[in-house]
């Protein structure tokens, strides 16, 4: 559970760092710039303040070793965390304040501030699915991963492998929606 909830800071604190630096290379057009708004981003804390944990859930992953036939076991825990369109913004804020300062030319300052809009639109959803749009798409696929793995492909192992670990996947992620549904509601 811990290590669940360290990835997902780890994974947004990533992106906004590579969405940062990503705007500056196309924004900023010096590399000197770019270059120290770079080096601004990696140093800078990203303070998640506001990221709600709404559930927890497990998905078992049962192997089987071919040549022993002996199984082993591991699960993976998944975290499904919310938060409010102005708590995100205060976080890109909060990130840009730290970096904008280390460009060295205030016209790339502000450049770089007028930014924060795209960024914003580049990492958040500006709206969202019903309920059951997301699980009718999960079903889709679902259903879709079902059907390759059923379809013998002997020329394409690897294919029919993928697909069932597909299956997993998608019912893993059916029952967390299925779970986050009966949290919300």
């Amino acid at each position: 559970m811990a290590a669940s909830r360290v990835n997902y800071n780890a994974m947004r604190a990533e992106e906004i760092k590579t969405k940062v630096v990503s705007e500056a290379a196309a924004t900023l057009n010096n590399k000197g710039y770019t270059e120290a708004t770079s080096n601004a981003a990696t140093l800078a804390k990203v303070d998640l303040t506001g990221h709600e944990l709404v559930t927890q859930f497990y998905q078992e992953i049962l192997t089987t070793n071919k040549e022993s036939g002996s199984q082993s076991k591991e699960f993976i825990c998944y975290s499904v965390y919310k938060i409010s369109k102005e708590d995100w913004v205060n976080t890109l804020k909060g990130f840009l304040t730290q970096v904008i300062p280390a460009i060295p030319d205030s016209d790339a300052q502000v450049k770089m501030a007028k930014t924060i809009q795209s960024l914003y639109e580049d990492t958040a959803k500006s709206t969202e699915k019903s309920d059951s749009e997301v699980l009718k798409e999960i079903n889709a696929k679902l259903d879709e991963a079902q059907k390759q793995a059923a379809t013998p492909t002997p020329a394409q192992p690897a294919v029919q492998q993928t697909a069932s670990s597909n299956i997993d996947w998608m019912k893993a992620l059916e029952t967390g929606a299925s779970i986050l549904l009966d949290v919300v509601l």
